[in-house]
């Protein structure tokens, strides 16, 4: 397991350390949460076979336009700003025609094993 720990630059309102992992087995995933932007994690991503991002901070838009670019990667969106409404969300994914991203929904499960 490879532990990555982020300090939120100067100029935020939450001052913190934030924390990420990414677990090296036979299909590579990132996992993070209460990032500022992509840019915090961008440098980690492209390897993954599958991205697990917390939405409370990062722009759907950011997400999807790295989405677009990397096809073989799975993105899956958790923790969507309650001020969202999530059938905007599957609109824009269903408008861009993304069957790599996908919103983790109560009871929703991710298979590993094979994609």
């Amino acid at each position: 397991m490879e532990y990555m720990k982020l300090k939120i630059p100067e100029g935020y309102k939450n001052q913190c350390e934030s924390f990420a992992f990414k677990v090296k087995c036979e299909e590579k995933f990132l996992y993070s949460s209460d990032i500022k932007s992509l840019e915090d994690i961008k440098k980690y991503m492209p390897d993954c076979r599958y991205v697990i991002i917390e939405m409370t901070h990062v722009s759907l838009e950011e997400v999807i336009d790295w989405a677009v670019e990397h096809e073989k990667t799975q993105v899956i969106i958790s923790h969507i700003d309650p001020g969202f409404s999530l059938e905007g969300y599957k609109l824009l994914i269903e408008k861009k025609d993304l069957t790599n991203v996908a919103i983790a929904e109560e009871g929703k499960g991710i298979d590993f094993s094979h994609r």
